[in-house]
């Protein structure tokens, strides 16, 4: 119920709901496959780690995406480097290594070339033109 709050007030939905749904997809394929440990990934001690990181850690506003679009992508890789992550070498962390790998994609998003506003007005007539 807490958490539905959270990601209410905090317009992060498109974000939770594409972390759990793609975590638990790719549970589901590695359970249907046999791959790692799948099983246990959605037993009490681990589901419950998983719906306290998709509705509290994940939405924490400094560190996540605003505009839809990229809530959902930054929710895809998290869950996808996760679970990736916890089908190779298992452990308790998997979490976490999955949201530094989303954090790092939010940090190079926020820095990339095309979000760069340059002030044209600050500039001085040979700055502009090379002369």
């Amino acid at each position: 119920m807490g958490g539905y709050i959270v990601a209410i007030r905090i317009h992060k939905f498109p974000q939770v709901f594409a972390f759990l749904g793609t975590s638990f997809v790719l549970l589901a394929l590695m359970g249907l496959f046999n791959i790692g440990d799948a099983v246990d990934a959605l037993r009490p001690p681990f589901i419950n780690a998983t719906l306290f990181f998709g509705f509290f850690m994940l939405t924490d506003p400094p560190t996540s995406p605003a505009k839809d679009n990229d809530q959902v992508v930054f929710g895809i890789l998290t869950a996808a480097a996760g679970t990736i992550i916890y089908a190779l070498f298992g452990g308790l962390i998997y979490l976490f290594i999955g949201l530094c790998l989303g954090n790092l994609y939010s940090y190079l998003k926020k820095r990339s070339p095309s979000n760069v506003v340059v002030n044209r007005s600050s500039m001085t007539r040979t700055t502009r033109f090379g002369s």
